[in-house]
């Protein structure tokens, strides 16, 4: 006959743990519903990301952003990016209004390299509004507004300009085989491509044939495409397909062309990205993926699929789309446009090695995206908004605020956990909520939540030993030095009752870097035994 376990006794204690080595957090996942929800995976971390490592690291404050240079709001800047000469020494540029300028880190200011009227006068014809895309090639610069003719610049100021007459106006540019590979705006059907190392050389002109019409595997447009080692992707609105091989004398022959999708594609061209396996792209609804040869794109969308409803991203502008790696923090970032807006408002962050969702980034919108190195070698990736520039942080040393030109904001950060101790047959009564926290300075948090029944208070918290000014930021009789301490507790006692339990804990303080590394509810499970009838 079975032995039947005791009844339970009520109320009965019960500690539910997230993150931290128990209960280790592995990313983001925006799921309403409580069913959806993972154990492992905080429901929301607006403007936090998950520290690089696993294995129980920290969700960490992002850092804030400075202006870079000066301000001028009749600007409009269209690309920038750091370019590295042939000796190895970087240079960071940015396009605005047509012209060329170079960034002086020691002055911090943006001095001419070209102007208009010297790009004029070299009967080279630049856009002076729109995005403006840059590529590296032989030994210099491609320059690609889209409706007009390329141009190669050697990177001297006020000179080593060519414009590339013998290739068409592009509709996008990637390399491949050391050869520049052009999408025809007259004919979005056909590629052309130069001879090796030959901006000017190829193509469909002085009598190379270096063109093919790619209608083996569809006659919409082409949008993009992007060269790797072992061939290149080329997309569509609805589909994108591969060509392997190297582009040779026989490249037409040689090649094998292979479909990859027949319903993902992109109309984002700026949300291609190079990761080591395989091609970020945004697709025409919004959704992120990864295109490899050979196989379906798999879905990076599953964990944020509330962050791109229709509602909230408006599919006549997702063209702006825009993917970019913040090194400092070991991020793939991903920039989509709002409704009322063509600027990028919130940022999908994922782990660069896993490509796992772990974080929302917002307050920050922006219309062009670029990495930029500073005269440190500190690599960091910038954002403009009309004419203005910022940089961002590093983890290192921050700044933790927002500084804008309109002035300082604090960052806010909320870390949402899923669903905890959910049973659909015992009630839980919330004692105590404790918050983990590693050596960032924060000096309180707001800890709130909510149950099944509805929300709990908002409890303001002090932190033991948190705040206070580092050493070399400290003023002696103004400043209370910070505690060195690696681990601190923050905990509030709590009123809330429900068949589960989800923590909100928020902290928006200005100069604060912010790191938690685990939270625990102290409940009491209360109702009918299950097992009694």
């Amino acid at each position: 006959m079975p032995v039947r376990e005791p009844a339970r006794v009520y109320p009965h204690r019960i500690i539910l743990t997230s993150g931290g080595l128990q209960a280790p957090w592995v990313g983001m996942r925006d799921a309403r519903e409580t069913t959806a929800q993972q154990i492992n995976k905080v429901l929301a971390a607006i403007n936090f990301y998950l520290a690089p490592g696993g294995g129980g690291r920290a969700y960490v404050g992002r850092p804030g952003i400075t202006v870079m240079g000066e301000d001028d709001p009749a600007t409009e800047v269209q690309a920038i990016t750091t370019w590295y000469r042939p000796d190895g020494t970087g240079v960071t540029f940015r396009i605005a209004d047509g012209a060329i300028d170079r960034f002086d880190w020691i002055t911090d200011a943006w001095v001419p390299a070209l102007t208009a009227s010297q790009i004029g006068a070299a009967s080279i014809t630049l856009a002076a509004s729109g995005r403006v895309q840059i590529v590296p090639f032989a030994s210099g610069l491609v320059i690609n507004d889209r409706v007009n003719p390329m141009f190669y610049w050697t990177g001297v100021d006020g000179t080593g300009m060519t414009e590339l007459t013998n290739a068409p106006i592009a509709r996008w540019v990637w390399v491949k085989s050391a050869k520049l590979v052009a999408i025809n705006a007259a004919s979005p059907i056909e590629i052309q491509w130069s001879e090796e190392n030959q901006p000017n050389l190829g193509y469909a002109a002085g009598g190379y044939n270096n063109a093919w019409e790619l209608r083996q595997l569809g006659n919409a447009p082409l949008v993009a495409g992007i060269g790797r080692n072992d061939g290149q992707i080329l997309f569509r609105e609805r589909s994108c397909f591969s060509i392997l091989g190297e582009i040779g004398p026989d490249f037409r022959a040689a090649s094998t062309n292979s479909d990859i999708s027949e319903r993902l594609g992109t109309t984002a061209p700026w949300s291609l990205y190079n990761v080591e396996a395989g091609v970020v792209f945004v697709d025409a609804d919004a959704r992120p993926h990864l295109a490899t040869f050979g196989t379906e794109p798999a879905p990076l969308w599953a964990d944020c699929l509330e962050q791109l409803s229709a509602t909230l991203i408006p599919r006549n502008a997702v063209y702006r789309a825009w993917t970019l790696e913040d090194r400092a923090c070991g991020l793939l970032l991903i920039g989509l446009p709002a409704v009322a807006t063509t600027q990028l408002t919130r940022f999908l962050a994922f782990d660069i090695l896993s490509l796992q969702f772990v974080g929302l980034w917002n307050g920050i919108p922006a219309d062009v995206l670029g990495m930029v190195q500073t005269d440190t070698g500190d690599p960091r990736w910038a954002h403009t908004v009309g004419g203005t520039t910022y940089i961002h942080g590093g983890p290192g040393g921050g700044p933790w605020d927002d500084l804008f030109v309109e002035g300082a904001q604090a960052i806010p950060h909320a870390l949402e956990l899923p669903a905890l101790g959910r049973d659909l047959t015992e009630t839980l009564e919330v004692d105590t909520i404790e918050v983990g926290l590693s050596a960032a300075l924060a000096s309180r948090l707001t800890i709130t939540g909510e149950t099944s029944n509805g929300a709990m208070p908002m409890l303001e918290v002090p932190i033991p030993g948190g705040g206070g000014a580092r050493i070399g930021q400290f003023v002696l009789g103004q400043d209370r030095l910070g505690a060195v301490s690696r681990d601190r507790r923050a905990m509030v006692g709590q009123i809330g009752s429900g068949r589960w339990v989800r923590p909100i804990i928020r902290h928006s303080i200005r100069g604060e870097p912010i790191s938690i590394t685990d939270v625990r509810v102290v409940a009491f499970k209360t109702g009918a035994d299950p097992d009694v009838a």
